[in-house]
């Protein structure tokens, strides 16, 4: 085990508390009023469900460095990680918001700046991947 300096575990800490905080605040935002709702619905409406995923990963890697242990993954496990993560999401994402991008007669297709706002407000339409996905995934259902 290497020592870790206090320096890093003060960056260990914030981090776990920070996005422990984070994850709190998204889980339960839509109970707080207006301010903190639309402070906590943003981190969920840029990426969706990903984002307790996210979160779950920087604060298992922070506490591996608060107890100086190394994480040491070959660069092409993490990128083929990521890259299946991304895909599943989408999939998952194309799936659960198919209905936003048709109208109710099904004949056009919702405007993007409108699809975008469906997104976005996550405590009323709930989809998995968010805006940031959102985008691509918009594309290709159209």
């Amino acid at each position: 085990m290497d020592k870790v300096s206090k320096s890093q575990k003060i960056k260990y800490i914030v981090g776990i508390v920070v996005c422990s905080l984070l994850m709190i605040l998204s889980f339960c935002g839509r109970y707080f009023e207006l301010t903190f709702r639309y402070v906590a619905g943003f981190f969920l409406g840029a990426f969706g469900m990903s984002f307790y995923g996210i979160m779950i990963a920087i604060i298992t890697a922070c506490s591996f460095g608060l107890a100086g242990k190394k994480i040491n993954i070959p660069t092409k496990y993490v990128v083929n990680f990521l890259l299946l993560y991304v895909a599943v999401v989408m999939l998952v994402h194309t799936l659960t918001s198919t209905f936003y991008v048709k109208t109710v007669d099904g004949a056009e297709f919702t405007p993007f700046a409108t699809y975008v706002g469906y997104l976005f407000n996550y405590y009323d339409y709930v989809s998995f991947g968010g805006v940031v996905l959102g985008t691509v995934v918009y594309g290709l259902q159209r």
